[in-house]
């Protein structure tokens, strides 16, 4: 499934844009592995990498629900953090 068309136009010219990676951004993003969402994170996920933005993606094996939620906290958020704070600048 394609993510809708407004999302994957802000995510094109907004943010994959490789001019905008001046200041690349630091994305953490989780995703159950049996969810339907999975794709669209996917869709998201590769042009801001090929446009130099830090992101790491990684699934959980849950759906979407409190549990998946909770377990893709660490490491996930955790590494995301100690990056933004280590940052200098």
């Amino acid at each position: 499934m394609a993510p809708p068309k407004l999302l994957d136009d802000h995510v094109r010219f907004r943010f994959a844009d490789p001019a905008g990676a001046e200041h690349p951004l630091r994305v953490a993003m989780t995703c159950g592995a049996l969810e339907g969402n999975l794709g669209n994170n996917e869709d998201v996920a590769s042009p801001l990498l090929r446009a130099g933005h830090d992101v790491v993606s990684s699934r959980v094996p849950d759906l979407h629900n409190y549990t998946a939620w909770r377990d893709s906290l660490d490491p996930a958020l955790t590494d995301l953090l100690r990056k933004c704070w280590g940052a200098t600048g």
